[in-house]
């Protein structure tokens, strides 16, 4: 698997979504889990990213409901 945190935090929008697009194309080779903290970044996943190839797991809503 590739494990990547926070490596857009200095991008603009454009660049976050041209490299979102490049990490869920390999994503079809291999695991890829992206950390981030930034809701900002989740949203712009969301939108861009095809639904089979994108799994958002906030961890602070599971630690309040464990």
């Amino acid at each position: 698997p590739l494990i990547v945190d926070d490596i857009l935090l200095n991008f603009d929008d454009d660049r976050a979504v041209a490299t979102l697009k490049v990490l869920s194309e390999l994503a079809q080779q291999t695991q890829v889990l992206f950390f981030t903290h930034h809701a900002h970044l989740v949203k712009i996943a969301e939108k861009n990213l095809p639904g089979q190839n994108l799994h958002v797991t906030n961890l602070h809503e599971l630690t309040l409901s464990g």
